[in-house]
């Protein structure tokens, strides 16, 4: 009776659209209980919640997941299990009986065969809450599943570890396509037999979500009789295009594109850069007539090729109407340093802009790589431009968090602020940063006077005052950033830090040397670090990049890190493991977490004559655990790379500024001139 119901369900409910991404409420992809032996799709985020926790003495709770698509045929998952989420486990009957509180990751690898593919036949091999002292649901699993229209057969096997994992021994399930948006299923797993209905819902600027009805057919107790559960899929990335040879091929959509491209005057040119954002542009003329536009690209701060595809559509559009040929040449900078050299004729630029018509003309370069040529030549150039002042300063506003997820004291414990960064250029490469936080007073009891965290809540107060010189050397394929000044309230001293690269991107050596004394004493503390690390790029897109960093860092402790990180257009999450230790007589401490950076910023930010207002180009939460270790008590002060100001790879478009990058990224140029134009 109640798969009937859920079957008509299904029927009412369905509608023309796209299947979300679901997960199951044990770790995984798929619906109900037992994985699927596909994966997330590459780029999705996918946050769950489910009442239930599969496998738990006590099923009833809160089971809160995100699952993340890092890469073609490979998904990540971290789940927090409570059955109460406030209750404080050290105190004897504050919590539930049979509480947990567990704080897991999962991983899921699908076998990338095209041969099983074409037949129908996906294989996958996974593994859940690996990591960390406490693995109560710790299973290790092969699965396989074979498609036959609109049916799913899956059968599996797993060995479960820890003492409430649900995948142990052999596993199965069948479900059926009802319409692209509803599907039921039918799945064993130990002793427990579920009923699902999954219910998908219209894609909304990219947004999926889903509704899962289940129903506990066996007697067995591991999971809850009926539970409801709710997701939501979204695309990390910009939707860039990708053919660059893709030419519009209805009236209605080249009419629509073309008035991306509206004419402007020659005389409205300078107030047109402006008015996009381009503070101080400076317009160019060449003896044989080529135009050059030099622009700072502040405003842009997810890429900068969004910065050349809005400047690109200022050039096409005032001097495409002509008819006449034309080169140009485009240098954006940043720090006053030129990053991005674009080059091309006018006319065919204006094609590939409005229509996709592949521009053979159109050369991107990295200014700051060696690339067998010399520096652009600005000799002889005739410049029209507006008198403005140098010294306009620029304030950048981001959220500060310090915050606990999963331990005794409670599921999450948070305190928010606000990190205010103010900046004043003062020449080519140089700048004063001043870097205040404040209290937004908002946080969980916790966090309150008398609460466990109290002593680590945000303070307000000054942070950072610093000097700092960017200086490049593009003949070596490096640059180098001199501080000095105050950092972490309290630390008085200088940092170098240097970056140089392969000629084609691919690899990257970095140093940082810094010296730090304790003002607040009067005998002073001095602190010393040294650090080496080494980037590999996996790809030619940037997509996959290796990263190992080793030496002495802020805390005195001596050790590495390793991290691989997936580039999803502008945000990038990386997974780490990170072993150091203080002295050579004391065992290490492991630690492994995973890490998201993205722009906190408006993609464009419209800029204010005498003030540059807008976010930061990079913000970054990490979520760690201890690993190799039989307790999970909070440790902190391992493995830190002190703050001293953006960073030399975020100053170069967050580490993507080879000429590599650009031109195999090159489609983003378009994407940013469509959308932002």
């Amino acid at each position: 009776m109640y798969l009937k119901k859920m079957l008509s369900w299904g029927l009412l409910l369905s509608s023309v659209g796209l299947n979300a991404s679901q997960l199951s409420p044990s770790g995984y992809s798929g619906a109900g209980l037992i994985p699927s032996a596909t994966t997330l799709t590459s780029g999705s985020a996918v946050l769950a919640y489910d009442p239930t926790i599969p496998g738990a003495v006590n099923s009833k709770g809160y089971n809160t997941q995100i699952g993340l698509g890092l890469a073609d045929n490979f998904e990540f998952t971290g789940r927090l299990a409570t059955n109460d989420l406030k209750c404080n486990a050290f105190i004897v009957g504050a919590c539930p009986a049979n509480n947990i509180r567990d704080l897991s990751a999962s991983f899921k690898v699908k076998l990338p065969s095209a041969f099983l593919q074409e037949r129908g036949v996906d294989i996958a091999v996974g593994a859940t809450d690996f990591g960390g002292a406490a693995s109560r649901f710790k299973s290790y699993y092969g699965v396989v599943t074979k498609n036959f229209g609109p049916v799913d057969v899956t059968v599996g096997s797993a060995k479960a570890i820890g003492s409430e994992s649900l995948l142990k021994g052999f596993f199965s399930g069948v479900s059926y396509q009802v319409t692209n948006y509803s599907s039921v299923s039918l799945q064993q797993a130990q002793k427990n037999t579920v009923a699902n209905l999954s219910v998908k819902g219209p894609a909304v600027e990219g947004i999926d979500s889903w509704v899962s009805f289940n129903h506990r057919i066996s007697r067995g107790e591991a999971v809850s009789k009926n539970w409801i559960g709710w997701g939501l899929s979204i695309p990390m990335g910009v939707a860039s295009l990708k053919n660059p040879k893709t030419i519009v091929s209805t009236t209605t959509e080249a009419q629509t594109f073309s008035k991306k491209l509206e004419t402007l005057e020659n005389s409205q040119e300078l107030e047109a850069l402006e008015s996009k954002g381009f503070y101080n542009p400076r317009v160019g003329y060449r003896r044989d007539g080529s135009v050059l536009y030099q622009l700072d690209a502040t405003s842009y701060q997810w890429n900068i090729l969004d910065a050349a595809g809005v400047a690109l559509g200022v050039l096409a559009s005032v001097h495409s109407s002509s008819n006449q040929e034309r080169n140009f040449e485009l240098l954006l900078a940043r720090k006053g340093i030129n990053q991005l050299y674009i080059s091309g004729e006018v006319q065919c630029l204006a094609k590939w802009l409005q229509y996709g018509e592949y521009c053979s003309k159109l050369k991107v370069s990295s200014t700051i790589q060696n690339h067998n040529k010399e520096e652009v030549n600005l000799d002889g150039v005739a410049w029209k431009e507006n008198s403005a002042w140098l010294f306009r300063p620029e304030i950048a506003l981001s959220p500060r968090i310090v915050s606990s997820i999963g331990t005794e004291y409670g599921a999450f414990d948070a305190d928010l602020g606000v990190d205010i960064t103010t900046v004043l250029p003062l020449w080519r490469g140089a700048s004063i940063e001043n870097n205040r936080v404040r209290s937004l007073g908002v946080g969980t009891k916790n966090f309150e006077a008398g609460g466990l965290f109290y002593y680590s809540r945000i303070l307000p107060g000054t942070t950072r005052e610093l000097f700092h010189q960017v200086v490049a050397f593009p003949n070596l394929n490096s640059q180098a950033r001199y501080s000095h000044g105050k950092m972490n309230t309290y630390w008085s001293g200088r940092q170098i830090e240097t970056s140089t690269q392969s000629d084609d991107g691919a690899h990257r050596l970095g140093l940082i040397d810094g010296s730090f004394k304790d003002t607040l004493y009067s005998v002073g503390k001095q602190r010393n670090y040294h650090l080496v690390s080494y980037r590999f790029i996996n790809d030619r897109r940037n997509k996959y990049t290796t990263e190992i960093t080793t030496g002495k860092f802020w805390g005195g402790d001596k050790g590495f890190n390793i991290a691989q990180k997936f580039w999803h257009d502008d945000v990038a999450i990386s997974l780490y493991a990170r072993r150091s230790r203080v002295l050579d007589t004391v065992p290490y401490t492991s630690f492994a977490g995973i890490e998201l950076s993205l722009p906190f910023t408006p993609r464009e930010n419209k800029q204010h004559r005498n003030i540059s207002l807008q976010g930061a180009s990079q913000w970054t939460y990490a979520l760690e655990t201890k690993i190799l270790e039989k307790d999970n008590r909070i440790t902190g002060g391992f493995g830190s790379i002190p703050k001293v100001g953006e960073t030399l790879v975020q100053t170069f478009n967050r580490d993507r500024n080879s000429t590599a990058y650009y031109e195999n990224n090159v489609m983003r140029i378009r994407e940013s001139f469509l959308t932002l134009y």
